[in-house]
């Protein structure tokens, strides 16, 4: 019984040092495009005239666009 409890604490631990890494490693805006589609990542880049954009992975979509 003692190790449930352990093993519900340990995630919670976890949970916010991941949050915070990522809020200092990245600004609002890069939050922002995390969350949007490949897709509409891609349109947003066609938009402001990136090349290259269909060979681009979504991390690649979000630094071109953060440029």
């Amino acid at each position: 019984m003692k190790a449930a409890p352990a093993k519900k604490a340990a995630p919670k631990a976890e949970a916010p040092k991941a949050k915070a890494e990522k809020a200092k490693a990245a600004p609002k805006e890069a939050i922002d495009l995390s969350k949007k589609t490949v897709a509409e990542l891609k349109e947003m880049a066609k938009a402001k005239g990136i090349t290259g954009i269909s060979s681009m992975k979504k991390a690649d979509l979000i630094e071109a666009l953060n440029k």
